[in-house]
């Protein structure tokens, strides 16, 4: 864990079972350390299993997400899409470090 949120990086070469299985393992920090904020960093690895990495998430959660590389762009829309109904806030970033800064930045 980051100070003030939890990071992942799931890359393009992981399988199916073990993307689900790091998102799963994602929400899971969320809640084991009351994050109020996560990083996914997503390389080019397409679809991720958003309801199974927001599953901890409730109104007020930040989710960052660093997507680079093929489906980048499915991966952002995705995301929002998931975030949405969970309540949580959710912002797209082309580095890690402009992600950091906003989940760092709360009011």
């Amino acid at each position: 864990m980051h100070p003030g949120y939890v990071r992942v990086v799931i890359d393009a070469p992981q399988a199916p079972p073990r993307v689900r299985a790091a998102c799963r393992r994602f929400a899971r920090s969320c809640r084991e350390e009351d994050a109020r904020g996560g990083l996914i960093v997503a390389g080019g690895c397409g679809a991720l299993y958003w309801k199974d990495a927001l599953a901890e998430s409730g109104a007020g959660f930040r989710l960052a997400i660093v997507a680079r590389g093929a489906g980048s762009a499915d991966v952002a829309r995705d995301a929002l899409c998931a975030a949405q109904g969970h309540g949580a806030a959710v912002r797209i970033f082309k580095s890690e470090h402009q992600a950091a800064a906003w989940l760092m930045a709360r009011r």
